[in-house]
């Protein structure tokens, strides 16, 4: 079950108005650029998309004059070349930090890869979580603010089926949170994304489901780490928003406190950016529709948002 809070869109020159005064009260400053030298080491190039934190922390990965590293505005956090829990790391990428400033990372090694701290491996290739294990990493790792992490996996055998998002905590705990096969609401997923997770222990992902009728039948199928709970789907295709049908989801960006998941979905005509947010329990609260922004085109289940 689920519910979207409804806000009105705003036109372009009404938006464009509002961005140049909100511009006015800032200071732009550039955090780094290539040819910079951080740590002794020159940027040349910039691999994923850096990440901000609560407090204004900043970390990115970057391609050096010697490597790959993960690094600050004015020094190098880990590089290849460093030696971590035993491991030389032979390459590092999908940085995510927290508002605590934790930062994990992906690294490979001879024979192998993990994720990372700055001094463990938190969970490494050849581990068995929930009884699977793990041959290697996707990319991108959800870090919460209590130091837990949701990732996504292959388990060996051939994708999506040989794949799983998993959960580990700071004590070292870990579980399986949901794998290719499983029914959520009667449904049977047929490949699961990247998850998202907010500090309450919610994972979010898109799914997608076997549905010989519609290739395109998806979801955002949500479930509490911190529990036993089956995973829940809070909205599939064919759910209708504001008189709309939608027709395939994109993977969520993150997840509210409230358990509220951000994501991107089609519908005929169109495409938008959707708050989905919980039902709540009392009766008398009244489900609306939140539509952040509306783009122009469709998504494709198997184009850049396949991750």
């Amino acid at each position: 079950m689920f519910c979207f809070r409804k806000t009105a869109l705003l036109s372009a020159a009404f938006v464009t108005a509002a961005l140049s005064a909100q511009a006015a009260q800032y200071d732009f400053q550039v955090i780094a650029k290539t040819g910079n030298s951080i740590g002794g080491y020159t940027i040349f190039n910039f691999n994923e998309p850096a990440l901000l934190n609560d407090n204004g922390q900043v970390v990115f990965s970057a391609s050096h004059s010697g490597g790959q590293g993960i690094f600050t505005p004015d020094r190098a956090l880990v590089k290849t070349g460093d030696t971590i829990d035993g491991k030389q790391l032979s390459f590092v990428s999908s940085p995510a930090l927290n508002a605590n400033g934790n930062l994990l990372f992906l690294g490979g090694f001879a024979g192998g890869s993990a994720i990372f701290n700055q001094t463990n491996a938190l969970v490494k290739t050849g581990d068995t979580v929930g009884g699977q294990p793990i041959f290697s990493f996707y990319r991108g790792l959800s870090l919460n603010g209590n130091g837990a992490v949701a990732f996504q996996a292959s388990t060996g055998t051939s994708f999506p089926a040989g794949s799983a998002v998993f959960v580990v905590r700071p004590d070292g705990s870990s579980k399986l949170v949901v794998a290719p096969g499983q029914s959520v609401n009667g449904k049977t997923l047929s490949a699961i994304g990247t998850p998202v997770m907010n500090d309450q222990g919610v994972v979010a992902l898109r799914g997608e489901f076997t549905n010989f009728d519609n290739p395109d039948d998806t979801g955002i199928v949500t479930m509490d780490s911190s529990s036993d709970s089956a995973p829940s789907l809070l909205a599939e295709t064919g759910s209708t928003v504001d008189g709309r049908t939608l027709t395939i989801f994109g993977f969520p960006s993150g997840v509210t406190q409230d358990g509220a998941v951000v994501t991107m979905a089609n519908f005929s005509g169109g495409r938008g950016i959707f708050s989905l947010a919980p039902v709540p329990a009392a009766p008398d609260r009244i489900c609306s529709f939140r539509r952040v922004t509306r783009l122009a085109g469709r998504l494709s289940r198997k184009s850049a948002w396949s991750r």
